[in-house]
């Protein structure tokens, strides 16, 4: 096929169309291949084959090979030898460079089909993920899971597979608390170990401050948390400061002669187990506004333990 005039840049230079009636007994066109002059500069020719198909009534371009190929709305076109440029890229139907997200409200047992997804928990009350098998996953195969409502979520095994966490590959379980969310990768193994990427952590809700008052509160975290804090919860106005306002608060004991306060903690693979100053007021801070120490009135606050798991 041949155009026999002189070439100048953008020139179409002919198409071959595949044609068809419709349901109604109209011609149409569904498919075309069409030339293009790119650059007619001679010496320096350039050329581009389109690829045209019919879409909801409408032919147009959908493929382009020049140099390179490309889509059409791809920013910035061709670019070059051996290159590919299109918007997005698919891989048995996912988004490659991206994750597809699942919602459940209940148990779940992921499948082969699951695998590289990211998975969230979204209730009010426990629930918990089944992993798959890290043998049918694969070596380096993934899945991202979160916690996104009130209720603990627990990752469980399949068969003897385990989880490293912490420091610890021995994990029977995991558990999330509400946003944590974590990358678990398994290493191909029978049985496997799904090593996790993410931050898990565990709040204990307002405890109640007692003088001299031990707690004992299982974190359900499965190792030793790399950090503890504790936190004073106002309930009650005092020392300006607002019902709801949080302050973090030092571990450690304080002695001035004739009161004993504050707050010690240790914490195992299990529990944090904490103690609170022997003077009926057991703990103190500083004004919030004038900077004056005030022993503060142990039923006005309330005692939050936060522990974390990095790994």
């Amino acid at each position: 096929m041949q155009r026999n005039i002189v070439g100048a840049n953008g020139n179409l230079l002919g198409n071959i169309d595949w044609t068809g009636q419709s349901a109604g007994g109209v011609a149409r066109a569904f498919a075309r291949l069409q030339g293009k002059i790119v650059v007619a500069t001679n010496g320096a020719e350039s050329g581009e084959a389109q690829f045209w198909t019919a879409l909801g009534g409408t032919i147009a371009n959908r493929l382009s090979i020049g140099a390179g190929l490309y889509t059409p709305n791809a920013s910035g076109g061709d670019k070059g030898a051996d290159s590919v440029n299109a918007i997005s890229y698919y891989k048995n139907g996912a988004v490659l460079g991206g994750v597809p997200v699942t919602t459940k409200t209940a148990d779940y047992v992921t499948l082969a089909a699951d695998v590289g997804g990211w998975f969230k928990m979204n209730s009010a009350s426990p629930h918990q993920f089944t992993v798959l098998a890290g043998a049918t996953a694969g070596n380096g195969g993934q899945f991202v899971f979160e916690s996104q409502g009130a209720g603990l979520t627990t990752l469980a095994r399949s068969g003897s597979d385990t989880f490293a966490s912490g420091g610890s590959t021995a994990l029977t379980s995991l558990q999330l608390s509400q946003g944590d969310k974590v990358t678990l990768t398994s290493d191909g193994g029978s049985p496997a170990i799904w090593s996790c990427q993410g931050v898990r952590h565990y709040d204990s809700g307002q405890q109640t401050i007692t003088s001299g008052g031990a707690l004992t509160l299982a974190h359900g975290l499965g190792v030793q948390p790399n950090t503890v804090e504790a936190w004073l919860h106002c309930v009650t106005a005092e020392a300006n400061y607002s019902i709801g306002n949080e302050a973090p608060y030092n571990f450690g004991g304080y002695n001035d002669g004739a009161h004993f306060w504050g707050v010690a903690a240790v914490a195992d693979a299990t529990n944090i187990v904490s103690v609170c100053g022997s003077n009926v007021n057991a703990v103190a801070l500083l004004n919030k506004t004038t900077g004056s120490l005030v022993f503060l009135t142990n039923a006005n606050w309330k005692l939050i333990f936060r522990a974390t798991v990095n790994n």
